[in-house]
């Protein structure tokens, strides 16, 4: 698995199907990671934020989450085989993980949107069981206590895979509080997919995805 460099972030080289099938045989193994699908504001803020940039260096898996960064690696002669965006990976790594029999847990998004995407994933992906939901308050992240609140409620379900929708910052405060009580989880970060998933919120055409717009 080669790896592309972008204004100094290492992505991985990989295509989706790939990105799946890393991370449920790591999950098989009890070898748990973090991956984070950053786009274009994600890498401004890898460029501009010390602590941003320490966190996705320590990433397992760092895949592309936009079409404009597809084309950057293209103009490097370097190209990257795939867009596996959030919001395509929590379907695909559902599906998956339902055939393998291994459980997910939701956490963030918006009140109710975690629930209702756990149900209309379990619709779809049969044999898949999501062993929890949590929606963080608003401001957890600077308190302590509330993180080790959330983290301990997430361990305790067990999940092989925890899909994180909470913006870049909390998700960062989560990823560290997660990765100390539950190493043998994967964390996949996948920003408002809850919100697409539940119907909530519309996602753009597949046209304008493709277009880079």
């Amino acid at each position: 698995m080669g790896r592309v460099s972008l204004m100094g972030l290492d992505f991985d080289a990989v295509t989706e199907r790939q990105a799946v099938e890393t991370i449920l045989d790591g999950a098989e193994r009890n070898e748990g990671g973090w991956v984070v699908t950053p786009n274009l504001e994600y890498l401004r803020e890898y460029q501009l934020a010390d602590d941003v940039m320490e966190a996705f260096d320590g990433a397992e898996l760092v895949v592309p989450d936009g079409t404009p960064l597809l084309w950057a690696a293209r103009l490097k002669r370097e190209p990257l085989p795939d867009r596996v965006a959030g919001s395509d990976l929590i379907w695909s790594l559902s599906r998956a993980a339902g055939r393998r029999r291994a459980t997910v847990f939701l956490l963030g998004g918006s009140p109710g949107s975690a629930e209702a995407a756990a149900r209309r994933l379990e619709e779809e992906g049969p044999g898949l069981r999501v062993s929890g939901t949590a929606c963080p308050p608003r401001g957890f992240e600077s308190r302590p206590r509330a993180v080790r609140e959330i983290a301990r409620l997430v361990a305790e379900a067990g999940p092989d895979v925890v899909f994180v929708g909470l913006p870049l910052r909390k998700h960062l405060v989560m990823a560290r509080a997660l990765r100390s009580v539950l190493p043998e989880a994967w964390l996949v970060g996948v920003g408002v997919s809850f919100s697409f998933v539940s119907g909530e919120v519309a996602r753009a055409p597949r046209w304008l995805q493709t277009a880079g717009l």
